[in-house]
C-alpha cells in the first residue's frame, strides 16, 4: 500500500479503522503507523469530527414522497409518449385485427367442403 491509495481510502471511508472497507486490512493498519499516514489520519479525523456535528433533519415520510414524485414523473413521461404515439398504436392494432379476422376466415374456408368440388369430384357415368 502506498500513500496515495491510503489517502484515497481514508478520504473515502473516514479516519476510523472500523469503517475501512479494504481487502488487505493488515497492510492498511501497518501503513497507518507511518508518520506520513498519521498526518493524513489527523487531517481526516478533524474533518470527521466536524462532519459528526451535523445531524440529518427530520422529514416525515420522506421516502414515500420521493417515491411518489418519481412515479408521477415517469408516469407523466409515459402518458405523453402514449398520447404522441396513440394514432400509430391504434392503426397497428386495427391492421392486426383485420389480419387475424382474415386469417380466421381463410382457416374456415380450408376446413369446409366446397359445393362445386363436391359435386364434380364424383362422376357417375
Amino acid at each position: 500500500m502506498n500513500l496515495t491509495s491510503f489517502k484515497q481510502m481514508v478520504q473515502t471511508f473516514g479516519a476510523n479503522p472500523k469503517r475501512w472497507e479494504t481487502e488487505n486490512m493488515e497492510e492498511a493498519s501497518r501503513f497507518a503507523a507511518t508518520p506520513a499516514a498519521e498526518a493524513v489520519l489527523a487531517v481526516e479525523q478533524n474533518l470527521d469530527e466536524k462532519l459528526d456535528l451535523f445531524s440529518v433533519p427530520f422529514c416525515d415520510n420522506l421516502n414515500q414522497r420521493l417515491f411518489s414524485a418519481i412515479m408521477n414523473e415517469t408516469g407523466r413521461k409515459y402518458f405523453f409518449f402514449f398520447i404522441r404515439q396513440a394514432t400509430w398504436i391504434s392503426l397497428l392494432f386495427m391492421i392486426g385485427g383485420f389480419y387475424l379476422g382474415w386469417h380466421g376466415s381463410q382457416q374456415k374456408m380450408l376446413n369446409t367442403e366446397n359445393y362445386f368440388s363436391a359435386m364434380f369430384d364424383v362422376t357417375i357415368y
